[in-house]
C-alpha cells in the first residue's frame, strides 16, 4: 500500500500504484465521486482492522494523470481471435436541454476503441481517442497492446481499409492472420486479383458469387457479436460517460474500467462444455 522510499532526492510517494489504482477501480464500480471513495475506503479499512489511510480525493486526482495500469494476467494459451468495435462515452459538457434550446451540438464524447478476444472474452486492448478520430487508424495501437499471436482479426466495415489489412498481415509474416472485414458494397478487386487474390479479393468474390449472408456464414463474421456485447457490458457496469475531465485521467479511467470488466467476466462466466 506504501512504497519503499527509494532515497531520490525530492519528495516521496506516499501511496503505491497499486493503492491509486485499487482505489481508482472501487470508484469506478460504484460510481462514486472522488470524496466519496476517499470516505469509502477509510471506513473499509476500519472496519478491516488495518493501520494504513486511504488516499485523498486530491491525491486521485493528481495521481490519475500519469498511472500505469498493469494489463491482467491472461488465463490462457495460444493465439486469439481479435474482435474490434467502438463506442461513444460521453464527458463533461452542456446537456441535451442546452442542444435543444439553441440548435447547438454541444454534447461532447470520448471514443472507446476496443479489442476482444473471442475464446475467454477478454478485453485485449482498448483506446480512447476523440470522436473525430477513424476506427482504422487506432488498428496499429490496439495490435501493439496485444502480445499474443493472432489467429483472426474481425471488424465491421468501418476497418476496411488497405492499412488495417497491413497492419495484421505484417504482424507475423509466417503465420498470416485471417482479416474477416465486409468490403464496402462499392468494392473492386485489386489489379492482381486474378494472378493473386488477396484477402479482401477473396471476401468480394464470395459475396459477388453467392451473397453476403454465405459470407458471413462461412467467415465467422458472426463472432463480432461478441465484441458489441463487451460494449454493453462496459456502459452497463462501468457507465456511458467518462468521470474524468483531464485527457490523460479519462485514458486511464478506461483501462482500469476494461480490467474491472475482465475481472468480473473471468467470476461470472459459466463454463460450458459439450456432454456426451
Amino acid at each position: 500500500w506504501h512504497p519503499p522510499h527509494g532515497g531520490t532526492k525530492g519528495g516521496q510517494q506516499h501511496y503505491s500504484d497499486v493503492a491509486i489504482e485499487t482505489a481508482s477501480t472501487i470508484r469506478l464500480v460504484f460510481k462514486s465521486a472522488l470524496r466519496q471513495t476517499e470516505g469509502f475506503l477509510n471506513s473499509l479499512i476500519e472496519i478491516m482492522g488495518l493501520d494504513i489511510t486511504a488516499p485523498n480525493f486530491s491525491t486521485l486526482s493528481r495521481r490519475g494523470k500519469k498511472l500505469v495500469v498493469q494489463p491482467l494476467e491472461r488465463t490462457s494459451d495460444g493465439p486469439v481471435n481479435v474482435l474490434v468495435d467502438s463506442s461513444g462515452l460521453k464527458i463533461y459538457g452542456d446537456g441535451e436541454w442546452t442542444e435543444t434550446k439553441h440548435g447547438l451540438r454541444r454534447r461532447r464524447w470520448r471514443k472507446l476503441h476496443l479489442g476482444v478476444n473471442d475464446g475467454d472474452l477478454d478485453i485485449l486492448a482498448s483506446t480512447l481517442t476523440t470522436d473525430d478520430v477513424g476506427d482504422a487508424s487506432q488498428v496499429p495501437d490496439l495490435l501493439d497492446q496485444i502480445e499474443d499471436d493472432i489467429e483472426s482479426f474481425t471488424g465491421d466495415g468501418a476497418y476496411d481499409d488497405k492499412a488495417v489489412y497491413g497492419s495484421v498481415e505484417g504482424r507475423d509474416a509466417e503465420s498470416q492472420a485471417r482479416v474477416v472485414i465486409p468490403p464496402r458494397k462499392n468494392a473492386v478487386l485489386s489489379k492482381t486479383a486474378d494472378a493473386s487474390p488477396t484477402q479482401r479479393d477473396r471476401h468480394i468474390i464470395v459475396i459477388r458469387d453467392h451473397g453476403r449472408e454465405t459470407w458471413e456464414a462461412t467467415s465467422g463474421y458472426g463472432r463480432r457479436l461478441l465484441v458489441e456485447n463487451a460494449v454493453y457490458r462496459y456502459k452497463t457496469i462501468i457507465g456511458r460517460h467518462l468521470h474524468a475531465r483531464d485527457p490523460s485521467c479519462q485514458q486511464t479511467e478506461t483501462r482500469l474500467g476494461c480490467k474491472a470488466i475482465n475481472k468480473m467476466t473471468r467470476l461470472g462466466m459459466a463454463d460450458s462444455y459439450r456432454v456426451g
